[in-house]
Parts: C-alpha cells; sequence; structure tokens
C-alpha cells in the first residue's frame, strides 16, 4: 500500500469512457444505475464534466466479484469487465460453448453487473486460456 498520507494522495480520476471500459456496460446501463442508487454517484467537475474516482469504481467492482458465489479474488489495477461477446472472442468459444463449459467444467464464472447484464472479469478468462494451452501442450 502507499504510505503516503491520504491527502496527499493522487487520485485518479475516470471520465465515463473509462468507466465503461473498465465495466463492460453501456452508457444508458450506468445511468440507469447511478439513479438508481445501483452505482456511485459522480464528482461535478463542471456542467459537462462528470468523472468517478477510480478507487470509487474499482470497490466497486470488487463489491460485483464478491457478490458471486465462486472464491474470493482480489481486483488489481488493469482489471477489467468484459462481456460475452469479449469472452468469445478471446476463446474462440461459441456462447453455447461457454454456458456448457460453464456447468463445471473449471470455466471462470460469471459476474451479476446489473439483472439483466453478466460479465467475466478478463484476467480469469485469460488465465483459463493459458491452463488450457499448457494441458494441451503436455
Amino acid at each position: 500500500m502507499n504510505d503516503m498520507p491520504r491527502q496527499f494522495r493522487q487520485i485518479e480520476l475516470l471520465n465515463v469512457e473509462d468507466v465503461l471500459n473498465l465495466i463492460n456496460i453501456s452508457r444508458q446501463q450506468l445511468w440507469r444505475m447511478r439513479t438508481s442508487g445501483l452505482f456511485p454517484e459522480p464528482l461535478k467537475l463542471e456542467m459537462r464534466r462528470t468523472v468517478w474516482t477510480h478507487e470509487e469504481v474499482l470497490a466497486w467492482m470488487q463489491s460485483r466479484m464478491d457478490a458471486r458465489s465462486a472464491a474470493p479474488i482480489k481486483l488489481r489495477p488493469g482489471d477489467r469487465f468484459i462481456n460475452i461477446a469479449g469472452v468469445s472472442q478471446l476463446t474462440k468459444l461459441s456462447r453455447p460453448q461457454i454456458v456448457y463449459l460453464e456447468m463445471g467444467w473449471g470455466f471462470p464464472p460469471r459476474i451479476q453487473v446489473t439483472e439483466g447484464r453478466i460479465v467475466w472479469l478478463e484476467r480469469e478468462i485469460d488465465d483459463w486460456i493459458r491452463a488450457q494451452s499448457r494441458r494441451t501442450s503436455r
């Protein structure tokens, strides 16, 4: 951790595009979640400039990770959520294949972001791909 007193630490601010890239939802979903209290309130820097602290967004992401039944994983800098299209692109698997593998074949568990939106932690997908590569290269 950083030993510097909190008031002197640099705070990383994220604009809307940064947040959307991290949590992989649409702009409309983000605003719906924010107005319904399911996502942290942004800071208003100017009339048309809204930002979040990176720390707050990571805390929210961690809360979503902790809500799933899988073993807890601590988020790291650079972690981001990806949707099923992103998972399919990385793994070269179809959606039905992904759903099948989720049923007990060691595929990374999904993360519920909203009632109708699921994502995966990109790092877990990358780790799963590497593990598959090691198994087939033996």
